[in-house]
């Protein structure tokens, strides 16, 4: 079996996986350049709305990747790391929990020949190992965290209480990894509220600030349409729109509100998420 063949087989057999968070990122750029060049009918979509490449977009329009040694946490199928890797040339080191993730970040790794700058790492972080990663220049930590408790360090969060603690805790000691972070954080824990998502952007502030961390931006989606993202300073954070959300269950559609009047109808409630660029506090 030639090389294309067996790296053809290993992209079919990845993309096919069915699991809770298969189908949750879009394809990298380089991957999807060589199911073109393969002439591969692969029929991928991914499941989540396509927050992607425009997640992808806001971040390196905001801090400059080129030649950046960076952790990728939670890397999924390694949409970002891919990126990263292949088009800035970060040296990136993907850690994902999940074997068959893992293996898809390996896969794509090899299709895009970066076997020398991303190294995949199927491991879950957990308080104890933080100590343990490289230090880098900077932190991708999107979507991650308020999975503590269901998917790593079971026993200090064990119910949603123990949350907040544990998210301090956690994050001052990425401060020992690197001077900058990317952070995005869901409202739900183990199907329960962690917070408002109506004001996330006031809850993760504070939440940061408790844990040593300064935001420098943040990044909301002001357009529904292509999901791109506005760009605000901390100091421009009464500016922000608040928006609600609730899903309709005559639509079964989640609707984004601002002021009380209906901005977009979708299919989940994570265009709301906020992005934040994050410098960690002087000591």
């Amino acid at each position: 079996m030639s090389f294309d063949d067996q790296i053809m087989n290993d992209l079919i057999d990845t993309l096919s996986f069915k699991g809770r968070f298969s189908h949750y990122q879009e394809l990298p750029p380089c991957v999807l350049k060589r199911l073109v060049d393969f002439d591969s009918n692969i029929n991928y979509k991914p499941a989540q709305l396509p927050l992607d490449s425009s997640r992808y977009s806001w971040i390196i329009s905001n801090l400059n990747m080129k030649n950046l040694n960076v952790i990728d946490l939670g890397a999924n199928l390694g949409y970002f790391s891919v990126r990263l890797a292949s088009e800035s040339n970060a040296n990136v080191y993907a850690y994902e929990t999940l074997y068959e993730y893992a293996k898809s970040i390996g896969v794509f790794s090899k299709v895009c020949g970066l076997s020398n700058n991303l190294k995949v790492i199927q491991e879950s972080i957990n308080l104890e190992n933080i100590n343990e990663l490289q230090i880098v220049d900077a932190t991708l930590h999107l979507n991650v965290l308020h999975h503590a408790g269901i998917f790593f360090d079971q026993e200090k969060v064990t119910n949603i209480d123990d949350w907040y603690s544990y998210a301090v805790e956690h994050l001052r000691s990425f401060r020992t990894k690197s001077e900058i972070m990317v952070i995005q954080i869901g409202n739900m824990w183990n199907g329960k509220v962690l917070f408002d998502s109506q004001y996330s952007v006031d809850y993760i502030c504070e939440l940061l600030n408790q844990s040593n961390w300064d935001v420098d931006k943040i990044g909301l989606i002001n357009n529904f349409n292509d999901f791109s993202y506005k760009t605000y300073s901390f100091s421009d954070i009464d500016l922000i729109p608040r928006i609600a959300i609730w899903r309709n269950p005559a639509t079964g559609l989640v609707e984004y509100k601002e002021n009380n009047v209906t901005i977009a109808e979708l299919s989940s409630g994570n265009a709301q998420r906020p992005l934040f660029l994050c410098k960690r506090q002087r000591d």
